[in-house]
């Protein structure tokens, strides 16, 4: 099949590469062949390690799926770690918007290594798709989230408060974890329904009191024990 040849080919014992840049391994395509469903899940320990201490080639607009990929694996606490570190310096520069590269220079135009860019650059902001989506759960499963899933994880977190934007209106969300639960107060817009997903750790979804899976419009109080 075409997955076992993508194995036999591409998989090096602890990192996907061509030929031709066997002793340059890359994080950018580990990400991807996790996401593409071509990495089995026996692959996901050394890819894992590295894309934790390995060399990091993403820019700023490929970060978003090294980022997934770690999540997707299971591993959304080094994913918070990775952006933590990627993203620091943007952060915490004097500049409000997202730069194309990581380099910063002072200047309007900066000079990086791959050659010139702007600092203001939309498509870098995938760090903040992995919050919502990833970490805070919310991911629509129909077009304008008239229909979304929630499925939270919060990795090192132990407080949330944020709005998802949608079309249709924000999802305000309070979360609050302790050592056995997860109490989440969360307004949802009108048109909307949520599909409650319960997070692994968890064995009962409570919502404003009952054990059921799905939030209409209005105000909830989700609690998972």
């Amino acid at each position: 099949t075409a997955f076992t040849k993508f194995q036999q080919k591409y998989w090096k014992g602890s990192f996907y590469a061509s030929k031709q840049f066997e002793n340059k391994p890359d994080d950018r395509c580990q990400a991807m062949a996790v996401l593409a469903g071509m990495a089995p899940k026996e692959n996901y320990e050394k890819i894992h390690d590295f894309l934790v201490k390995g060399p990091r080639y993403a820019s700023p607009a490929m970060e978003k799926f090294v980022l997934e990929a770690l999540c997707r694996m299971g591993y959304s606490r080094d994913a918070l770690s990775r952006l933590r570190e990627r993203f620091k310096e943007m952060v915490e520069s004097e500049y409000t918007t997202l730069w194309e590269g990581w380099e910063y220079t002072g200047h309007p135009s900066m000079k990086y290594k791959s050659g010139n860019g702007t600092y203001n650059h939309p498509w870098s902001g995938g760090g903040l798709d992995i919050l919502l989506g990833e970490i805070v759960g919310i991911k629509p499963s129909k077009p304008g989230y008239g229909e979304y899933t929630f499925q939270p994880d919060m990795a090192s977190f132990q407080k949330i408060e944020c709005d998802v934007p949608t079309p249709m209106g924000n999802i305000s969300l309070k979360m609050s974890k302790t050592d056995n639960s997860l109490d989440i107060e969360c307004e949802s817009p009108e048109g909307t329904i949520g599909n409650v997903i319960l997070p692994k750790e968890y064995r009962v979804c409570l919502i404003d009191n009952e054990e059921k899976s799905t939030i209409s419009a209005g105000k909830h109080l989700i609690s998972f024990r």
